[in-house]
């Protein structure tokens, strides 16, 4: 006989919780075409941060994680400590362009490569920021897509993409 319980594994222990009752999640009768096959979508209705219907989802399932793991909850300090061990530094390789070495950067602890530049490739040398997309947008959400210079280097263009679309 094979047992299902709901619980949480802290320092070799199993804290036991009463059953979860998850949130109700919105679901339609959508679909697509895809090379003469049809693909059924159906939380296309969640597809939208702005909707009410999904920002209710969201709020449902914040709240339940929320009572799950208070603020204060062993588990979830456990938690943060071990999410947080994800984060590090990234660097992209450097480019040369109008006599500057071009490239990303992001901190781990950022949402968007900054994109930044530098007159020698030392790493030691201070980097400047040329274009934070992290200031695009108050949530942070806005990230920088293709670039490309303008044939007489005089404009940078850029496209951005919103809340990850």
């Amino acid at each position: 006989v094979q047992r299902r319980v709901h619980g949480s594994i802290i320092s070799n222990k199993i804290i036991m919780r009463a059953a979860v009752k998850y949130p109700a999640v919105a679901r339609a009768a959508t679909n697509y075409v895809l090379h003469n096959t049809t693909i059924p979508e159906p939380y296309k209705v969640l597809e939208s941060p702005d909707d009410q219907v999904t920002a209710k989802f969201v709020t449902e399932q914040n709240d339940l994680f929320r009572s799950q793991y208070p603020v204060d909850s062993e588990i979830r300090t456990k938690l943060k400590e071990a999410i947080s061990k994800t984060y590090y530094p990234r660097t992209s390789a450097p480019y040369p362009h109008i006599g500057k070495y071009f490239f990303y950067y992001n901190s781990g602890l950022e949402n968007q490569s900054r994109y930044m530049y530098t007159d020698t490739l030392d790493p030691s040398a201070p980097a400047k920021v040329f274009l934070d997309p992290n200031t695009l947008s108050a949530d942070g959400t806005t990230a920088l897509g293709t670039t490309a210079w303008s044939h007489n280097d005089k404009y940078f263009a850029y496209a951005l993409s919103d809340k990850g679309s």
